[in-house]
Order: structure tokens, then sequence, then C-alpha cells
């Protein structure tokens, strides 16, 4: 079970999810964070690179998000678009 602590989730250990990865989103990361937890195959991979936001913005640099993510579990490649709709 995840169990939170302020507004970040502290992942289960390995035992717990039993050899599984953890995919999840609705938290802003950098497209090169996300990048790097997939190369080291980290327990927890974030996939939300914040598609919304393609300009200024007051807490992201706009630069490094804007992609819309999907990650395939077989080969554990990452396809990131940029959004073309804003």
């Amino acid at each position: 079970m995840l169990r939170l602590r302020g507004p970040r989730v502290i992942p289960p250990s390995k035992e717990a999810v039993q050899g599984k990865t953890i995919l999840h989103g609705h938290e802003v990361f950098y497209l090169d964070e996300i990048v790097q937890r997939i190369n080291a195959r980290s327990l927890t991979i974030p996939l939300d690179n914040g598609c919304v936001y393609t300009k200024k913005h007051k807490r992201l640099d706009y630069t490094k998000t804007g992609r819309l993510c999907a990650f395939n579990l077989d080969t554990y490649g990452l396809t990131a678009i940029k959004n073309i709709d804003v």
C-alpha cells in the first residue's frame, strides 16, 4: 500500500509490489527525470509531463513540459509527443 507524506507518495518496498513497476501521473515531472527513472528501472515511473503546460508558468519550466507520454510495458520504451492542441 502507498503511504502519503504531505503532497508526496512514499513508494512501497520491492517486496510489497512483488516485482511490479508502479506507473503514476497527476504530478508533473520533467522529461529528463522520467527518462532517468525508466533507464534505471525504478520501482516507480512517473508519466505526467504536464502536456497542458506549453506556456510560461509560475512554478514549472514550460520548456521542459508540454508532452503527452505513453509507456510500453513490454519494451520499457517511452513515447513523448509535444502538445499540438494548445
